[in-house]
């Protein structure tokens, strides 16, 4: 039986290549860390993920796969063997993704943000993940209330 199903913006990408991190500080990659551990036990779980075709977060994932760096190899791995599971990853095509209602259109700050939430609805999923305080606020203060809504660091806290 599925478990929930989420949608994931690109901070997540970015995090399991270390690109949020502080380069210049001494500490240990906490971001990529807590990534890889994400992506570690989702891919143990019956949990899901809704991707668009195409979209730039497929773009990113893909051009993850083809960094060479050791540290990254292993998780781009895994994030692969999600992608093309389809018990893990409901893929979605660009055509058949559903027109965004104008509550919706107005609600969302960045046209970029527009295949998040037909992803979301296309699949039917239960949470969208975001780094972007600006569009978490948009959600949350919007009439809309077919969208749930929780930033990274809250999402990982309760996850993992």
């Amino acid at each position: 039986m599925p478990g929930r199903c989420f949608v994931i913006n690109d901070w997540f990408l970015e995090d399991l290549q270390g690109q949020n991190d502080d380069p210049s500080s001494e500490a240990p990659k906490n971001k990529q860390i807590d990534a890889a551990k994400f992506l570690d036990t989702f891919s143990r779980n019956s949990d899901r993920i809704a991707v668009m075709i195409g979209s730039s977060w497929m773009k990113k994932a893909y051009h993850m796969m083809k960094v060479s760096r050791p540290e990254i190899r292993e998780t781009s791995k895994i994030l692969q063997s999600i992608l093309y599971d389809p018990e893990k990853c409901i893929l979605i095509h660009p055509d058949s993704a559903p027109a965004l209602s104008a509550a919706i259109i107005q609600a969302i700050n960045d046209d970029d943000d527009h295949y998040l939430f037909q992803c979301y609805f296309q699949a039917n999923a239960d949470l969208l993940v975001t780094t972007d305080q600006r569009l978490y606020n948009s959600i949350l203060e919007s009439p809309i209330d077919a969208v749930r809504i929780q930033m990274r660091d809250d999402f990982l806290a309760e996850y993992l």
